[in-house]
């Protein structure tokens, strides 16, 4: 072969491997910034003509975009054959509940943005070579991300021991209204003379305490930096939330087996021995009685778990249509209730959607996240904490999460790097006993 023939051959190859290096680049870019919009950037958003959106809607959307652009992305026909249906329940529910219903509390935007929210997981990104490593560098950017958060919620909470300042707990007030993501959060919650850390960047201490407790699981599912999952416990701890409690033992159920309740006992001795050990100098005491707030209607436990229960079951046939097709996208907002409740992802699904729009959507997101082939406890974590810990229905934060670290990746690549981090730790394990 002469060498201009074989210059030939090597130069489309070489152009290849460039624009393939350039479109991973892009997609790691847009990757990072929907991770950093969740976190580091959560209080951000973009202010346009009375509307905010979130930085990790936007986030969102960009990536898609690159990997469709970019050709990365793979379109499931499963997936988008679960969305049509998720489409055509919610439009019946709008259509059924602003022809016939007695109050126009439907909402159109909310229709919409249900649509445009839940349209990612249509696609998934294409792995071009089991050499491709995307998924265990999102875990790992992920990793660094929530452990520059749990630094930060560990120093503002001791911080306050020697600064008395609003901003090291709320500094949302001091951001141009105009980049200000709007909203109302339990931001400052006292707990004693202290308040509860929310991680400096996070909105709530309930947002962060999930944040450290997912981070925790994705790490004994990846590299297991012992030191990481320590500051990831203790920032939990200062958080004195259930919330990330709660989701760090529901991820530790899975998966179901013999090894559940070692897993369990493991964690109830590592949590006895630090409230021994710690629970008067953190008053962790406070986090221990919060298990009585499921009695007390006016408890922020009640409010999110059982009140719901009470406003479904008072309402559900209140209409001919609205047990199969709810009330209305939007419409749990708009009407007054005679209990406080909150509005987990499953009850304002039933309640706006009806038994149709809850099976659909749930069942897109259960498939999104089976295909992957991600560790079961990170898909765990991920979908009881959108089903069960919050208004997650519509909340950008949480369904780009979801998606960035579970549903957007195809099952192939999770599960050969997945396998490959198994056996890594296998030997690591191996060698230190």
């Amino acid at each position: 072969m002469s060498a201009i023939s074989m210059r030939a051959t090597l130069l489309p190859a070489a152009r290849v491997n460039a624009d393939d290096a350039a479109t991973r680049q892009a997609a790691r870019a847009c990757t990072l910034m929907v991770l950093l919009s969740t976190t580091v950037l959560a209080r951000f958003g973009v202010n346009v003509g009375g509307e905010s959106i979130a930085v990790s809607m936007a986030g969102l959307c960009l990536l898609v975009a690159v990997l469709v652009l970019t050709r990365r992305a793979e379109l499931d026909i499963v997936a988008l054959l679960l969305y049509g249906l998720v489409l055509v329940a919610a439009y019946a529910s709008w259509y059924f509940n602003t022809s016939f219903g007695a109050s126009h509390r439907a909402s159109l935007s909310s229709l919409l943005y249900l649509f445009a929210l839940y349209l990612p997981l249509v696609f998934v990104q294409r792995i071009r070579t089991p050499a491709d490593h995307e998924w265990r560098w999102t875990m790992r950017a992920f990793g660094n991300i929530a452990l520059l958060c749990a630094l930060a919620g560990i120093a503002q909470f001791f911080a306050q021991f020697a600064i008395d300042a609003p901003w090291l707990i709320d500094f949302g007030p001091y951001l141009p209204a105009a980049i200000r993501n709007s909203g109302t959060y339990n931001t400052a919650i006292p707990v004693g003379d202290l308040f509860k850390s929310n991680g400096f960047f996070l909105r709530e201490p309930s947002a962060f305490s999930f944040l450290m407790a997912l981070a925790t699981i994705v790490e004994l599912n990846g590299d297991r930096r012992w030191l990481r999952i320590c500051a990831f416990l203790l920032a939990l701890l200062l958080t004195y939330s259930g919330t990330g409690v709660l989701a760090l033992l529901l991820g530790l159920l899975f998966p179901l087996g013999s090894r559940t309740a070692v897993r369990l006992a493991a964690v109830a001795v590592g949590g006895a021995i630090v409230i021994v050990l710690l629970g008067e100098a953190l008053n962790l005491t406070f986090t221990l009685n919060r298990i009585q707030e499921f009695g007390s209607e006016r408890s922020s436990a009640y409010i999110r778990y059982v009140a719901p229960w009470h406003i479904i079951s008072q309402s559900i046939d209140s209409d001919p249509w609205s047990a199969l097709f709810g009330h209305g996208p939007g419409s749990i907002q708009r009407t007054s209730q005679a209990v406080q409740a909150f509005d987990p992802t499953w009850a304002k699904l039933l309640f706006e959607y009806g038994l149709i729009g809850w099976v659909t959507t749930v069942g897109l997101v259960v498939y999104a996240l089976a295909r992957s082939k991600a560790p079961t406890q990170i898909r765990a974590v991920l979908f009881f904490s959108w089903l069960l810990m919050g208004g997650h229905l519509l909340a950008p934060d949480n369904v780009s999460t979801l998606y960035v670290l579970a549903c957007m990746w195809h099952p192939h690549a999770v599960a050969f790097e997945s396998a490959h981090a198994a056996a890594a730790n296998a030997l690591s394990d191996a060698r230190n006993t």
